[in-house]
């Protein structure tokens, strides 16, 4: 990280250039020769042979997504509750993170259930990373009418963490529909890096895979073809169809996290959360305890989490 902090620095103009999301916004920039000084490697991974199921709604794909979760040792509520997470990271365009031993397992599982064999595989290289690569990559998809993932592993070994903010903040706005809709972010180590980078996604999905699974053994899974590799065309996740029209728990949720922090800014996002997340097969205050869990407690203090947690008893409520 050292000696690419250092090449940044010393070439700050293709620096700057490179962090760019995309090259085509009327600049007159001169060509920078990757050759000189880059060996742009990073390795792109995309299964073309597996045989895939066309869903026709949404439950369809939440079943899935389900069922690949817990072919790889996760409970099924658990199951349930990452499967409506992942639909509400596609329909409020969200990045996914997945942090932990087993992130890239959990990961892969997902994205073969959302994207099929239109699943990309990132691994950035460990010193050549930058956004141009990464969206050239994105000429592999091959239906671009159908939700398409993508799975950036383990940034933490690559500069991908200093370039990646740029190209989400461009992500979560644009409407090229070459891009994918779902980003699926898998980090084994956690650093001060890793933190930072994570504190800038403001309350996106951080999901642990420790917690949720242990030794899965995805390529016997895969060999048995016991593993769902799955398509939906994305004009069927429509914010509109899918949400409740209101939520029985978001209210008690707000009267108890006001009582320990501000809320005021969230409080509309998170609603749509709750709207999306309650079913009935859940016990009552479990989808309370995820929305912590997952999308409050990796961005505010550990003693605040700790104290909402406590208020909602989640040691005894099942999920």
């Amino acid at each position: 990280m050292e000696l690419k902090i250092k090449e940044m620095k010393d070439n700050i103009f293709h620096t700057l250039v490179d962090l760019l999301p995309l090259t085509n916004l009327g600049l007159n920039v001169p060509v920078h020769n990757a050759s000189d000084d880059r060996n742009h490697s990073e390795w792109v991974v995309k299964d073309v042979d597996e045989t895939t199921v066309y869903y026709e709604d949404i439950n369809h794909l939440m079943t899935s997504i389900a069922e690949n979760l817990c072919m790889i040792g996760m409970q099924e509520n658990k199951a349930w509750l990452t499967a409506k997470t992942i639909i509400g990271a596609i329909l409020f365009r969200k990045p996914v993170v997945v942090k932990g031993e087993f992130s890239f397992e959990l990961s892969q599982a997902i994205g073969w259930a959302v994207a099929g064999n239109d699943h990309l595989t990132v691994f950035p290289d460990i010193r050549n990373f930058t956004n141009k690569t990464l969206i050239n990559s994105f000429s592999c998809y091959t239906r671009p009418d159908c939700v398409k993932s993508l799975h950036l592993c383990q940034i933490e070994n690559s500069p991908a963490e200093l370039y990646l903010q740029s190209f989400l903040d461009h992500w979560r706005v644009s409407i090229d529909e070459s891009l994918p809709e779902l980003i699926l972010i898998s980090i084994k180590e956690e650093s001060e890096l890793t933190d930072s980078f994570i504190q800038k996604l403001s309350f996106s999905p951080v999901i642990s895979a420790n917690e949720m699974i242990t030794t899965p053994d995805i390529r016997l899974l895969r060999k048995t073809h016991r593993l769902v590799f799955g398509s939906i065309p994305a004009r069927l996740l429509v914010e509109g169809k899918i949400l409740k029209e209101k939520s029985s728990e978001f209210n008690n949720f707000v009267e108890i996290v006001q009582e320990v922090m501000s809320f005021t800014k969230q409080k509309e996002a998170f609603k749509k959360w709750f709207r999306l997340l309650e079913d009935e097969r859940f016990e009552e205050e479990a989808v309370s305890v995820w929305v912590v869990k997952v999308l409050l407690q990796p961005y505010v203090a550990r003693e605040q989490a700790k104290k909402i947690l406590e208020e909602f008893d989640s040691e005894n409520i099942l999920i």
